[in-house]
């Protein structure tokens, strides 16, 4: 009888699933959070600054007048934003706190996804769009962290690009209003949408915005929310000359540091050349694109649009820059596995890793130091360049692309 032939042993390692692996990274870091508010909702949170807001709503107080032994902490809102924190007012403060950060998650995550599938010039698979879950952890869960309303903001951008990529224009409108009512900024993404499409969006943009802006005089008296907004309008919390541990991690902030020759005056009208040139780079982007597909075009405004935010905006703070992850994350993704130069590959490499370096320093006590030493307003400098070098190229994927390795994005 033949002897059978004896087969060496291999180990067979299961095949590479981005999409389960991002997911589970997110519901393990979504329960850590969750059970770290609800465990302690004041320690390094934003979630109480919101319920005062909301409580003052309640019952008619000052919005933006702290009370005597209250917190002197600013609240920033507008009383349309406030409007919609209200009802978070009937739950615990630690549930309260809880849900609040999975409501920002779920925007968030959503939008990515939903931007990832309908805006990306390349069709992606579901372990393409898992890496790009799995590269936006580390500028995100700083901000969940804490409560702010900055995922919930960049979640709505994106959505509305992805609404624009598909023609829903009073979504992406609707959306982008919700955004700029908690932070007035994000109008900037709208403009530049008005730009391009200008017959769709001449009417909608404006007519949302006043409805939203409208909004708390049909839930409030009509006399306090006018004084509200009165008082919103001169509460500006200006950090341009304040120490540099709190003082905004954007362009302002290089000068300061630096010791640049650059006056308030000069800077703001560097604010608006760099927009003005956002507006060149969009209608010449756009014009690039004539008779493609807006997929071309799209992923590009959002990170011109982004990265003015973030450089030039006039409230950066540390925990801002979760704005760039998705784009961050595509680009760095996308460009690497490309033919593009090493000099662009090395601009978004340093970016990431300074980016990187950010998220972990706050897990650190003296992590503050290292903010202070500008590394934020420098790494998105360097993403800038890199975009900028790049141009339309990396929109392009249409001739000469070479298919994702999974292996190699990982």
């Amino acid at each position: 009888m033949q002897a059978e032939p004896v087969v060496p042993f291999r180990l067979r390692l299961p095949a590479f699933d981005g999409w389960h692996l991002a997911w589970a990274a997110w519901w393990i870091i979504l329960l850590i959070l969750s059970v770290r508010l609800g465990l302690a909702p004041r320690h390094n949170s934003t979630f109480p600054i919101f319920m005062r807001g909301a409580s003052k709503w309640v019952r008619q107080g000052s919005l933006y007048h702290p009370e005597p032994g209250e917190d002197t902490h600013p609240y920033r809102y507008t009383p349309a934003a406030t409007l919609l924190l209200v009802p978070f007012t009937a739950l615990p403060l630690r549930a309260g706190a809880v849900c609040w950060m999975l409501l920002n998650s779920a925007v968030f995550l959503g939008g990515l996804v939903w931007w990832a599938r309908a805006t990306l010039p390349l069709p992606l698979t579901p372990s393409h769009q898992g890496i790009l879950l799995l590269l936006v952890i580390p500028l995100s869960v700083g901000t969940l962290n804490n409560a702010q309303s900055n995922a919930l903001i960049i979640g709505c951008l994106l959505a509305a690009t992805a609404c624009v990529a598909e023609q829903r224009w009073t979504l992406a409108t609707l959306l982008i209003g919700v955004a700029t009512i908690f932070k007035v900024y994000p109008l900037a993404l709208g403009l530049l949408f008005l730009v391009l499409w200008p017959r769709q969006l001449w009417w909608r943009l404006p007519l949302i915005l006043l409805t939203l802006l409208a909004l708390p005089f049909l839930f409030n008296n009509t006399g306090w929310v006018q004084q509200q907004y009165v008082d919103w309008l001169h509460s500006v919390d200006d950090r341009r000359m304040a120490p540099y541990s709190v003082c905004y991690r954007d362009c302002w902030y290089l000068c300061r540091l630096w010791h640049l020759p650059v006056t308030l005056t000069a800077y703001m009208g560097l604010q608006l050349l760099a927009a003005a040139g956002v507006a060149g780079l969009t209608l010449w982007a756009r014009r690039w694109s004539a008779g493609r597909s807006d997929r071309e075009v799209l992923p590009y405004v959002l990170t011109l649009a982004l990265c003015w935010m973030m450089l030039f905006g006039p409230s950066t703070e540390s925990c801002t820059y979760i704005f760039l992850a998705p784009v961050l994350a595509w680009y760095g993704v996308r460009c690497w596995l490309d033919s593009t130069s090493r000099g662009v590959r090395g601009l978004l490499g340093v970016s990431s890793l300074l980016f990187f370096a950010t998220a972990i320093s706050c897990w650190f006590p003296n992590g503050v130091y290292f903010h202070m030493l500008g590394p934020h307003p420098v790494a998105a400098l360097l993403f800038t360049v890199a975009v900028l070098a790049l141009g339309t190229r990396c929109t392009n994927h249409t001739e000469q692309t070479r298919p994702i390795s999974l292996r190699a994005a990982a």
